[in-house]
C-alpha cells in the first residue's frame, strides 16, 4: 500500500517537473492526442469489477451511479457530482425514514378492574416509536396516528427514539398527544 502511494506520490512530482520545464513544447501537442491520453487514463483507472459490483448491490446504488455518469456526459463533472450527491442524500434520507417503526402496544391494564380495562382499552391506545423521528418519518407517523379512531388519549413510548429534529418534536408534542 505504502509503495502504491510513493509510486503515485513520485509519478506526480515527475509530471509537474515536466509540465513546468517542457510548457511552451506541450502547448504544440495537438489537443485530440492530449483527448487520447486522457481518455486511455481514464479507461486505466476504472475498475470494471467494481462498477459491476456496485450496480449489481442495490437498484438505487446502480441508478445513483447511472445518473451520474449521465450527467457527467451530459453537463460537466462539478454538475454531474452536485447532481449526485443530492441524489444520493435523497436515497439515504429515504432508507432511514423507512427504519423508523411505529408499532401499537398493549396497555397494562391488570390494576384495574374489568368495567375499566375495557372502557379505558376503548379511548385509550398506546404506541412505541422506534428508529429516527425526524421530518421524513413524522408525515407517515402522523398519518399513522390520525387514522386511530373513538381514541381520546394516545400514549406515545419514545425511549427507543434514536433522534429528533425539529419537525419530529413538534408533530409528537403536539398539544393532541401524550408522550411519555
Amino acid at each position: 500500500m505504502l509503495s502504491r502511494w510513493l509510486a503515485a506520490l513520485t509519478h506526480a512530482a515527475v509530471l509537474a517537473v515536466i509540465m513546468l520545464a517542457a510548457a511552451p513544447l506541450v502547448a504544440h501537442i495537438p489537443l485530440a492526442a492530449l483527448a487520447g491520453v486522457l481518455l486511455a487514463t481514464a479507461i486505466r483507472m476504472v475498475e470494471v469489477g467494481s462498477l459491476l459490483a456496485l450496480a449489481r448491490s442495490t437498484r438505487s446504488d446502480a441508478v445513483l451511479m447511472a445518473l451520474t455518469a449521465a450527467a457527467t456526459l451530459a453537463l460537466d463533472l462539478v454538475a454531474a457530482v452536485a447532481i449526485g450527491l443530492v441524489v444520493a442524500t435523497f436515497l439515504a434520507v429515504r432508507k432511514i425514514a423507512r427504519a423508523a417503526t411505529l408499532e401499537q402496544v398493549p396497555l397494562d391494564l391488570s390494576d384495574h378492574h374489568t368495567e375499566e380495562a375495557a372502557l379505558l382499552s376503548e379511548h385509550i391506545v398506546a404506541y412505541r416509536f422506534d428508529g429516527p423521528l425526524f421530518f421524513a418519518a413524522a408525515h407517515r407517523f402522523l398519518l399513522e396516528l390520525t387514522q386511530v379512531a373513538d381514541v381520546r388519549v394516545v400514549i406515545l413510548r419514545m425511549s427507543r427514539v434514536s433522534a429528533v429534529d425539529g419537525t419530529g418534536a413538534r408533530r409528537s408534542s403536539s398539544r393532541h398527544w401524550a408522550s411519555t
